[in-house]
């Protein structure tokens, strides 16, 4: 339990600081719309990307599955029943942000 905080406050130090220190001034040139060597208007390129975030789902959500089964059968005690419960609420999260809920 104790990896899996520090992991956690170091995954979460690691983004704020990321956040703080990310260059935020965007120009002319990178706003622009640009594909394939072509400059286009940026109304006449419509992509749908409904498939890739129901596989973004999937993929979180069964790696999730298969990460609970094998720490539940690798843990005994009470303390399985909080580190379960860690990381369904971590995937839980997770899912939330993917959907842009989070």
């Amino acid at each position: 339990m104790l990896a899996l905080t520090i992991i956690l406050a170091l995954s979460l130090s690691l983004y704020l600081v990321s956040g703080i220190l990310a260059p935020k001034r965007k120009g002319r040139e990178k706003t622009t719309t640009y594909a394939c060597g072509e400059r286009i208007r940026l109304g006449s390129l419509k992509i749908t990307v409904t498939l890739y975030e129901y596989l973004t789902y999937f993929i979180v959500l069964d790696s999730a599955a298969i990460l609970v089964m094998f720490i539940a059968l690798s843990l005994t005690g009470f303390d399985t029943y909080i580190t379960v419960l860690v990381y369904l609420a971590i995937i839980l999260v997770s899912a939330l942000v993917l959907r842009g809920e989070g």
